[in-house]
């Protein structure tokens, strides 16, 4: 079951999508199957007038367990993103991450919001937050 964000549009804000794939990976003659999140090609669009076909300030995008995630991104100034979940039972995992002195993402916590309520994620220059839904 996918659960469904709805977003308002912020300057500078960045979503993107990720899929998870089983990739093979070998070691000295050894096959091994893992599981690897992998971005979609391209930003999440913004939704559309349904008569004008015109953008509007709002996104939508869908992330279910195992299948598809959602990363939000932002350059500059750290600022709040605030959303709900709408699901009615299972709940959203967000990981927080930030960069460290290597370039490389490292978990700084997890948060977890229930069903039907309000939450948010902390991004900025060196900030990211993975939203994905975590099944009852």
């Amino acid at each position: 079951m996918a659960v469904q964000l709805k977003l308002d549009k912020v300057e500078g804000l960045r979503l993107r999508q990720q899929t998870q794939v089983e990739d093979v990976k070998k070691v000295k003659d050894v096959e091994t199957r893992v599981k690897v999140w992998r971005f979609d090609g391209q930003d999440v669009p913004p939704d559309r007038d349904p008569r004008t076909q015109e953008p509007l300030p709002k996104f939508t995008a869908h992330v279910a367990y195992g299948l598809k995630n959602l990363v939000f991104e932002k350059k500059g100034q750290p600022i709040t993103v605030n959303f709900r979940n709408s699901s009615v039972r299972n709940q959203l995992r967000i990981r927080q991450q930030t960069k460290d002195k290597a370039g490389a993402w490292q978990n700084s916590g997890d948060t977890y919001l229930a069903a039907n309520t309000f939450g948010g994620v902390f991004v900025g220059d060196l900030h990211r937050a993975i939203v994905d839904e975590m099944p009852t």
